[in-house]
């Protein structure tokens, strides 16, 4: 079975199980995303520069603030506009709103800031644990809060990792997890 296509049972399965968890209540207003393909930048401290993080969306146009909310992190490429776009047709079909944070190899350079979320000051095993205030995963709580206020957002909230990202995902749901969302899902974390 291909990469791709594990992605998308995965997003299906993450989908589903926002039907079927209870819906949150809080949510900031905003000036509301257009229909269809969008992006917006986030400011973020986090990585080694101050560079923002380009967030890219898709709204089905039948989708509310009451609908579900999928914000999925990529694979290694980190190509996140391609990886939203992969995503539009189950957005549609389960009329949710997606939203990908693209984590550029400028900001979070090599696998120790992106999937290992920058936790040892060095890859491998010769590294030591950081202060938490060094690791990657402040960027998701940060992005999590920026898409719920974009969005007038009142529905579940799922993250969903695929490959790298579910590494990513999985280490944040071990070590941090403290974003409001309703489910994490990693897919493909080989």
């Amino acid at each position: 079975m291909s990469t791709l296509i594990k992605a998308l049972a995965a997003l299906a399965a993450g989908a589903l199980t926002a039907y079927l968890l209870p819906k949150h209540k809080k949510g900031k207003e905003k000036k509301r995303l257009p229909v269809g393909e969008s992006f917006r930048f986030l400011a973020e401290q986090t990585g080694t520069c101050r560079d923002p993080i380009p967030v890219y969306y898709y709204r089905p146009a039948t989708w509310t603030e009451d609908q579900p909310i999928f914000i999925s992190f990529p694979d290694v490429t980190r190509r996140a506009e391609k990886f939203e776009r992969h995503m539009e047709s189950l957005a549609v079909k389960y009329n949710m709103l997606i939203a990908c944070p693209e984590f550029s190899t400028k900001k979070y350079p090599g696998a120790r800031w992106y999937q290992e979320g920058n936790v040892q000051d060095k890859e491998g095993e010769e590294g030591t644990i950081q202060p938490r205030n060094h690791w990657s995963f402040d960027a998701v709580n940060h992005i999590v809060a920026a898409v719920r206020a974009r969005t007038h957002a009142k529905g579940k909230v799922i993250i969903f990792g695929h490959s790298a990202g579910g590494q990513f995902m999985h280490r944040y749901s071990l070590l941090d997890g403290r974003a409001d969302v309703d489910a994490i899902v990693c897919a493909n974390a080989g």
